[in-house]
């Protein structure tokens, strides 16, 4: 009888496990990376690097690798100031780095030689083209959402207002090729990449 009842057991947690549906990993953190190069372009070894989040003063820093490169992982969304420190060389600050959820964005460091107490000033810097990877995305603001024409305000009829849109589709993608993001929530879901609903 107890075999019975353990033989049941396993078969219905094996059903149990066959029939789970996947769950993706989501995150809605941003990435800095690049390289930290000499004026001659030589890869500069253990740069102290340090993006600083100018709403909430909150440091978030990282050290450039033995070829000079670097990445700064689980940044949140805002506008950033990101430095640059080197034994021998000048600091180089790049200023206004604008951050949305999930992006990944580069920017190449070129030091030059100097006093430590000298700073190289940098506006603009920062590519607004998502370079690291090959997803094509869009970021509105509140503001800009209130004041589109749209009847119902339905997140639906603002997909349709995108470049590339055409039946549904984004960019000439398959069904199951899009996701869709609010607030950096996910709103697709994990496996036909429709929202939910």
């Amino acid at each position: 009888m107890r075999k019975a009842q353990i033989s049941w057991l396993l078969a219905g947690l094996m059903c149990s496990l066959c029939l789970c549906q996947l769950t993706f990993g989501q995150s809605n953190f941003a990435t800095l990376t690049g390289s930290v190069t000499d004026s001659t372009g030589s890869a500069v070894a253990g740069a102290s690097l340090e993006a600083v989040n100018q709403a909430t003063n909150y440091r978030y820093s990282g050290q450039s690798d033995d070829a000079g490169n670097y990445t700064i992982v689980n940044l949140l969304e805002g506008l950033y100031k990101l430095k640059v420190t080197a034994t021998g060389f000048q600091e180089y600050v790049v200023d206004s780095v604008q951050l949305a959820s999930r992006a990944a964005r580069r920017i190449d460091v070129k030091l030059q030689v100097g006093q430590v107490t000298t700073t190289v000033e940098v506006s603009g810097a920062a590519s607004l083209i998502e370079t690291e990877t090959a997803r094509i995305s869009d970021v509105k603001e509140r503001v800009v959402l209130r004041a589109l024409p749209l009847t119902l305000r339905r997140v639906h009829d603002m997909w349709a207002l995108q470049p590339g849109a055409y039946s549904g589709r984004l960019g000439g993608t398959r069904n199951k090729q899009r996701d869709f993001a609010l607030d950096g929530v996910t709103l697709s879901s994990a496996t036909g990449g429709r929202p939910p609903g």
